[in-house]
């Protein structure tokens, strides 16, 4: 059953919700693909003369703490509901 819900969320956030510059997470792409492009951007930007500011944050385990109600609000936002929304809404939260 878990896979079936994360096939059919991962399918409908590939195309309705993720941005093409989102790379974590992804099929064929990763924080590394994320990283060679960004890497690239600023070495561009440099060699053009335009200075740049880089702010790295490290995001660990962000979505083991998303909140669980938020969680639930940004699904049906994004118009995963139905079944599928029943489903995710009542799994059982680890404490």
């Amino acid at each position: 059953m878990e896979h079936i819900v994360h096939s059919q969320v991962s399918r409908f956030s590939e195309d309705h919700i993720l941005s093409p510059n989102q790379h974590g997470f992804r099929p064929g792409r990763s924080c590394e693909t994320q990283l060679i492009l960004a890497l690239h951007d600023w070495s561009s930007w440099l060699d053009r003369g335009i200075p740049i500011d880089v702010a790295i944050f490290d995001f660990c385990k962000a979505f083991d703490s998303v909140p669980y109600k938020r969680l639930l609000y940004k699904l049906d936002h994004y118009g995963i509901r139905g079944n599928l929304f029943k489903i995710v809404q009542f799994v059982p939260t680890q404490s």
